[in-house]
């Protein structure tokens, strides 16, 4: 979900299908509309604002909203959460702490910032690729995601 030309670019390249511009209600209702009324399985909230929960409501039941950092000023119905049967996972986004040693370790910047940091080493014993994330050309020596 968004309204930033930008931000939809982005996500098309790494696989969006569907980019819903609608807020509120009408998101909710598009969300619910692309999924044959069930709502998305997976969610990740990383906006912090009261409008933003309406990724609750555009969650299916039994699925998984996933929260990054802390939430000003944000209220949620106790009794909303119980009957929506969402999980809420997530936690605080220490940024300020974890980023200066990450940007200083193996880590190297990717061609487009936004698009995060790729190891330089070689994967650890035991580890092993994920399906269709072998090596490209581009990769010169660095490993794909490992799990």
């Amino acid at each position: 979900m968004s309204r930033h030309k930008p931000r939809q670019e982005l996500a098309r390249e790494f696989g969006a299908t569907e980019i819903v511009e609608e807020r509120g209600d009408d998101g909710v209702a598009k969300i619910k509309e692309l999924t044959s009324g069930l709502g998305a399985h997976s969610v990740v909230e990383a906006v912090g604002t009261q409008e933003s929960m309406q990724a609750i409501r555009s969650t299916r039941p039994g699925g998984y909203v996933g929260y990054v950092g802390l939430s000003h000023g944000v209220e949620l119905s106790g009794q909303g959460m119980f009957f929506s049967h969402v999980h809420l996972p997530g936690g605080p986004a220490p940024v300020r702490r974890f980023l200066p040693p990450v940007a200083r370790s193996d880590l190297e910047p990717r061609d487009r910032p936004e698009q995060g940091l790729r190891p330089r080493t070689a994967p650890r014993p035991g580890c092993r690729r994920l399906p269709g994330h072998g090596p490209t050309a581009s990769d010169q020596g660095a490993s794909s995601p490992m799990i």
